[in-house]
């Protein structure tokens, strides 16, 4: 089942309030008004283009329906079906279309500098609820997270986009955005065009007011 652009626009409000109150604000600007308002224009447009607020798996890869692993019952009964059960992990999940192997990687070099600080500390607020201790996620409980829960899935863009080191283009240069995007999130060996970003965020978010004001919790 799809997700409307509002639904998933008021989501990204509320994940990027919890991390700004877990002390993730450093969005290269002293303008806090309008790097809230490109931050959030980033991160939909990004949903826009990746996914048309639709697609929750890569095409033509099976869905990930739990958080663990396959036991061999399921391996063959996804094999009678006609399903490479190898292919559950692979591919891009989420709105997102992010990967297993990028958001473990984010995972293991937290652990690498023993600092999880502000970055675990807001996902696990937004993943649970709460802050709870580090632990390191199996691979099958990424997929899942990301394919079906949005919140997370977006959490993890936005360490993505956090990772540049480039400041955020102005809001309201979709242009701007659309290579931004391009570079350092489809990078040059995606088959993402600008063209598309823009296009899509024409067709999705146009019509919609980005302006960024604290959502009311969950409820």
């Amino acid at each position: 089942m799809s997700t409307t652009p509002s639904q998933i626009l008021n989501q990204a409000k509320l994940v990027l309030s919890k991390l700004e109150d877990m002390g993730m604000n450093d969005v290269q600007s002293t303008d806090t008004w309008q790097s809230r308002k490109n931050l959030l224009q980033l991160i939909t447009g990004t949903v826009a283009q990746e996914s048309n607020f639709e697609h929750r798996r890569q095409m033509g890869f099976p869905d990930i329906t739990k958080p663990f692993q396959l036991s061999e019952p399921e391996r063959e009964d996804l094999s009678g079906q006609g399903i490479n059960p190898d292919r559950i992990l692979a591919g891009a999940f989420g709105y997102v279309q992010f990967e297993v192997a990028t958001a473990r990687d984010f995972f293991i070099n937290w652990r690498r500098l023993n600092q999880p600080s502000q970055y675990w500390d807001g996902l696990s607020r937004v993943w649970f609820g709460t802050e709870v201790p580090w632990f390191m996620p199996s691979a099958p409980m990424l997929a899942y997270f990301l394919q079906h829960h949005d919140q997370f899935a977006l959490a993890m863009m936005r360490f993505r986009y956090q990772r540049v080191p480039d400041s955020l283009p102005p809001a309201d240069d979709i242009e701007a955005l659309a290579a931004y995007w391009k570079q350092f999130y489809n990078t040059e060996f995606g088959r993402g065009l600008t063209e598309e970003f823009v296009s899509n965020w024409n067709r999705y978010l146009e019509h919609l007011d980005l302006d960024w004001e604290k959502p009311p919790e969950d409820g």
